[in-house]
């Protein structure tokens, strides 16, 4: 008798993760089901990489501008031992330069049908996820402290938590992976919880502000957000 108890605890533990588990048990339905929702899941990608190459080309130039070209002297971006042109030519190639390729290969998905073969919704998982790691690996403050440089090097107020849209580039991830885009919850997960550990562990690793940040705060709530939104993506699914 005491060995059936928690073996039952068990099988009743697992039968309510399988409830969370809503792919079809044919598994032809369920590849048919993930057919049908690809050309929405490329059409809002697509959109997705537009605005991204746009908008962060904008934001860069908006960024590095004041700090590189206002100077009396001609600045160098040849120049290989200041920080500030890997941090610029990096924010370009996680913000730009990715999601414009990518965008190019789904814009040949949808027009000219090539590449039909490929598992698009884990292309595009894997993108949401990317994104959702650049946005904090891709902060000002985190690039500088990544290529060994110190903060102070810019004129502008640049610290751990001074960009607050951060938080917000992680919930625009959270939201577009539940909401609009229609990927199966038995992948949109991974973009949340992926965004939540990077910000974690950047934090834990660079934060240097002596006046407390209320990160434990920051992280719950963003926990409890990323599940509301996954939750109501799986009830709608």
């Amino acid at each position: 008798d005491e060995q059936e108890v928690p073996q039952s605890a068990i099988k009743q533990l697992l039968k309510s993760w399988k409830g969370l588990d809503l792919r079809f048990e044919n598994k032809e339905e369920e590849k048919c089901f993930k057919v049908c929702l690809e050309p929405d899941l490329l059409r809002w990608m697509l959109l997705g990489c537009i605005l991204s190459s746009v908008c962060t080309t904008f934001n860069s130039i908006a960024t590095f501008g004041p700090e590189l070209l206002t100077s009396s002297e001609r600045h160098d971006f040849g120049d290989t031992s200041d920080i500030r042109n890997w941090v610029f030519f990096g924010q370009l190639l996680l913000w730009t330069v990715v999601p414009a390729c990518l965008g190019c290969f789904i814009a040949l998905r949808l027009f000219l049908n090539w590449f039909a073969s490929w598992n698009w919704e884990g292309i595009v998982t894997g993108t949401m996820c990317y994104a959702s790691m650049v946005i904090v690996i891709g902060q000002l403050y985190h690039l500088t402290k990544i290529f060994g440089g110190d903060y102070h090097i810019w004129n502008s107020d640049v610290s751990c938590s001074a960009e607050a849209w951060v938080l917000l580039g992680l919930n625009c991830m959270t939201t577009s992976a539940a909401f609009f885009l229609p990927l199966r919850t038995i992948v949109s997960w991974l973009v949340p919880v992926l965004g939540l550990l990077t910000y974690s562990i950047m934090k834990a690793a660079f934060e240097e502000e002596k006046q407390p940040s209320q990160i434990l705060v920051k992280i719950l709530l963003l926990m409890a957000l990323s599940y509301l939104a996954w939750h109501g993506s799986a009830r709608n699914e």
